[in-house]
């Protein structure tokens, strides 16, 4: 699969109007999460992932300073290949 968009949102029912580029969070850390500390949910990554046939997956994540943009741009961008591992509870 591979990556069709990475934004990240303050809840994971946000609408696409309400996501942020993740180039607003340069310099962004946990420790520091703004959010986290007023309302005590931490920002979330989004990414939209896309397979060779076009089946799509939606996917958050806790926003880490590992993924918002640095020197380079941001680190992860539209095009990259990834990986994801579904797990079932009842198998």
């Amino acid at each position: 699969a591979r990556i069709e968009d990475a934004c990240v949102v303050d809840d994971v029912r946000a609408s696409a109007d309400e996501e942020r580029d993740l180039r607003e969070f340069d310099g962004y850390t946990t420790a520091a999460d703004e959010l986290e500390s007023g309302i005590g949910l931490p920002w979330k990554l989004r990414l939209r992932l896309e397979d060779d046939d076009g089946r799509g997956m939606q996917v958050h994540s806790r926003m880490s300073e590992e993924y918002a943009a640095g020197d380079e741009g941001t680190v992860l961008r539209p095009g990259m290949t990834v990986v994801g591992v579904l797990l079932s509870a009842s198998r």
